[in-house]
């Protein structure tokens, strides 16, 4: 209610010397009275009309009894109260709104950290067995050091293969590269695997000039290579025939002057014999 309503209407909620009490205490004051009806637990209007007339003044009743309701003032009330009722209701749904996103965001944390943690555990298990095993392979590496290092330094050097293969890519490098190595000594001084480089790349370069020479050239060469390869493929008959008949004529002779201990029938036996 608006204050000065009170100040001009308001009988019940005054002190002795006459003075208006505050709302705090107006409502204290009401809690003390007893108006309700022991027996009923609604308000009993009966209960409130007694209350009137035995607790206040009559001249004081008479004049509440002529006091005319403000509608404004009712309206006013009455539209304060729907504004604080709207607000209250729209302060609920956002609350209930924040709860329905709080429960919802809980349940999908439930259903989350679940999978989060056997994954966390499936990585740290992974984790482990991956240090586990470059551990091992240090210990055999360190083990393998060991023994090799251990191995006389004599039996390094006495690899007949890798020898031969060294020999072989140095003499492909010197022959193929003979005035680099006139003027630069330090090729000699290459690695295995820079001198296999080396021929590499000369072969490569040596193919694309060849992949880049005319069709003329090519099929001339190519005719030539197959009239050297027939004349060698006719040379080489002719030396296997050569070679199957003095083989054959070496057997001949050593069967004639090579005397038979045994003849051949009884006629030669005789012949033999006279």
């Amino acid at each position: 209610m608006m204050p000065l309503w009170r100040l001009e209407n308001d009988w019940i909620h005054r002190n002795k010397t006459g003075q208006l009490k505050s709302l705090k205490k107006s409502v204290i004051y009401c809690k003390k009275i007893h108006i309700r009806s022991k027996s009923v637990t609604e308000i009993s209007l009966h209960a409130i009309k007694k209350f009137f007339e035995t607790s206040i003044e009559p001249k004081k009743l008479d004049q509440m009894r002529k006091i005319k309701p403000d509608v404004s003032l009712l309206r006013a009330s009455l539209e304060g109260i729907k504004s604080n009722v709207l607000g209250i209701l729209n302060k609920h749904n956002e609350i209930m709104l924040k709860s329905s996103e709080i429960l919802f965001q809980q349940q999908e944390l439930e259903k989350t950290i679940p999978l989060v943690i056997s994954a966390y555990e499936k990585n740290m298990s992974y984790i482990d067995e991956r240090v586990k095993f470059v551990e091992n392979r240090i210990m055999f590496l360190i083990k393998e050091v060991e023994t090799t290092s251990n191995i006389p330094l004599m039996k390094c050097v006495k690899n007949i293969f890798m020898r031969k293969i060294d020999a072989i890519s140095r003499h492909l490098c010197k022959t193929l590269f003979n005035e680099t190595y006139k003027v630069d000594e330090s090729i000699k001084k290459y690695s295995l695997i820079e001198n296999f480089c080396m021929i590499s790349n000369r072969t490569m370069n040596l193919l694309s000039q060849l992949d880049n020479l005319p069709t003329e050239i090519l099929h001339s060469a190519e005719n030539e290579t197959r009239l050297h390869h027939r004349n060698k493929m006719c040379r080489a008959k002719v030396a296997m025939n050569e070679q199957n008949l003095f083989k054959m004529l070496e057997n001949q002779l050593h069967n004639h002057f090579t005397p038979t201990n045994k003849p051949k029938n009884k006629e030669a036996l005789r012949m033999f014999k006279l």
